[in-house]
Parts: structure tokens; C-alpha cells; sequence
């Protein structure tokens, strides 16, 4: 896990890349390491104008890093979240970050599959940016309600240097949404079992080996919702494969030191989001027990 400060940062660049999603910028520390995917900083809203005085500062997961910019995408639903998204270049954020551990690192050899769904679709452009930096072997599936709700970053590629590669990886993802506007009719997890069946009967993997070939070389990464998770869970008891996801609960400290984001875990007890978290493997947690 990366040492974590407060800081301000300045906007570098902020925009709407569907109604009420926002792609937004801001300044990086030198002599502060990189965010990794998974990761995630909170914000002070209460310093905004028009965010009210809320004293919760406000979790957001990074969407990516470039030329010493990090990157987020978040939608604008209360007064915290709407007031940043009426920020522009230049204006301050104050910020702590980077926060929380990151995705595992997968084997070269592996077949990977990342889904996101709603608010998980930052971290897993995220990682599927380090996945294609490092070569490695996956499939972006996404679900979304409808088309018009799909990201669009071409309307930021002259101003935003990552949005480019952004747009790059939403071309070649599997687009699934639940009224069939776009791509594949259904959810994201719907999508994600027909692709992963449709691994499962290639050559490679029949036989006696079968299920051993695919403990070795295919793995699930997801984030969104979690009915998501748990299904994306499901999946992963079934084929016997490993499984990370990335889950989100309201926060109120950010550092551990509340206890207000806890989930429960599947060996008993509790886990914490901000601070044990908030990347666990599946079969930590307690699916069933989950609000």
C-alpha cells in the first residue's frame, strides 16, 4: 500500500462524458507515488462553493494517472459531487490520497475478465490501462442501464491527454446494458458468463484438466454494485476460478478509524472498506449477509 498525505491539488481538466458523469483531472504530487488501480482518495467538499457544510469528506476511486495528472470518474448526484463537477482548470481540491490497497497482479499466462458496472467503471478502465501496459490477456465487459449512459471521451481527447486511451479501451469493451440499446441486451454479468463460457469450451480447456486449466489461467476482477459482486462471486465458486473485486460502501473517515464501511467477512466478523479494503478477493466476504 502507498503512504498516503493530504495535499491540494488544482483541477487540470473536468468534463461531462454522459448525462451527469464526469471525467476530472487534478495535479499529483512529485514526490508522491503513483495511484494504483483500485485505489482511492477522499475530498473535502465542504470547500467548494455550493457543496454545503458537510464535515464527510468524499470517497472517489482513481480512473487513471498521466503526466503527473490523476484521474476520476464519478457521477454528480448530491451537493458534494455536484459542486465538483462545476469546478474548473486551476480551481483546489484538497485531497488525501492514494488510499486503500489495489487489484492483485495477474500472471501473464492468465485470461482475464474485468467488469464494471455504474460506479465501477473507473477503476476497471483503470486497470485494464495497466493490463495493456504489461501485456497481460483480458476482456473489458460493462454494463450500463442504457446507451445513454455509455461514456464518451472523444469529447475530451483535445483537452484531456488520457481520454485517448480511455477511448481506446471503451471501443473494444463488451458493452451490455439492461434495456438493449446498446450492445448486448441484459447485464454485465450476464455477458461476462456467456463470454466465459464461451472460453471454457475452446479446446484448450476440455477434459479431465479442464477445471485445473482454469484455476491457472483465467481470473475475474470487478467492481460496481453489490448485487454485482455477489453474482460476479457466484460465478467464480462455479468455474472454481479466483475472483477480486473492488467494493464500495458509505464512508465517513476514509482511514479505518470509524468502522462505518464494514462488510462482513466470510471467516467472521468484519472487514473494513477504506482500510482492510477496498479490493478483497471474492470469497472474503460474506455475500449473503450483505445489505
Amino acid at each position: 500500500m502507498n503512504a498516503s498525505r493530504q495535499f491540494t491539488a488544482a483541477i487540470t481538466s473536468i468534463h461531462e462524458i454522459a448525462p451527469s458523469w464526469y471525467l476530472a483531472g487534478f495535479s499529483w504530487p512529485q514526490d508522491l507515488a503513483p495511484p494504483q488501480p483500485g485505489q482511492f482518495f477522499t475530498y473535502n467538499p465542504s470547500l467548494l462553493p455550493g457543496a454545503g457544510k458537510s464535515l464527510l469528506r468524499k470517497p472517489l476511486a482513481f480512473a487513471g494517472f498521466e503526466d503527473q495528472c490523476a484521474y476520476t470518474i464519478f457521477q454528480a448526484r448530491g451537493e458534494g459531487t455536484k459542486a465538483f463537477a462545476q469546478l474548473e482548470a486551476g480551481e483546489k481540491l484538497d485531497i488525501i490520497a492514494p488510499l486503500g490497497n489495489s487489484f492483485p497482479k495477474c500472471a501473464e499466462a492468465d485470461k482475464a475478465f474485468l467488469v464494471g458496472g455504474g460506479i465501477g467503471l473507473g477503476p476497471m478502465l483503470y486497470l485494464a490501462s495497466d493490463f495493456s501496459t504489461n501485456h497481460f490477456d483480458f476482456e473489458v465487459v460493462l454494463g450500463f442501464r442504457a446507451m445513454a449512459q455509455v461514456p464518451d471521451f472523444s469529447v475530451c481527447v483535445k483537452t484531456t491527454p488520457i481520454a485517448a486511451a480511455l477511448q481506446v479501451i471503451m471501443k473494444a469493451a463488451s458493452i451490455a446494458t439492461d434495456d438493449g440499446s446498446s450492445g448486448f441486451k441484459g447485464t454485465a454479468i450476464d455477458l461476462l458468463e456467456e463470454k466465459a463460457f464461451r472460453f471454457l469450451s475452446t479446446p484448450d480447456f476440455q477434459g479431465d484438466s479442464k477445471k485445473q486449466l482454469t484455476k491457472n489461467h483465467m481470473h475475474l476482477f470487478g467492481c460496481g454494485p453489490s448485487p454485482m459482486l455477489k453474482a460476479l462471486h457466484d460465478i467464480a465458486a462455479q468455474y472454481q476460478v479466483p475472483a477480486h473485486v473492488s467494493t464500495e460502501q458509505w464512508m465517513a473517515c476514509g482511514v479505518g478509524a470509524c468502522h462505518g464501511c464494514v462488510l462482513p467477512a466470510s471467516g467472521g466478523g468484519y472487514v473494513r472498506v477504506c482500510a482492510d479494503g477496498p479490493v478483497f478477493s471474492s470469497d472474503a466476504i460474506d455475500w449473503g449477509k450483505c445489505p
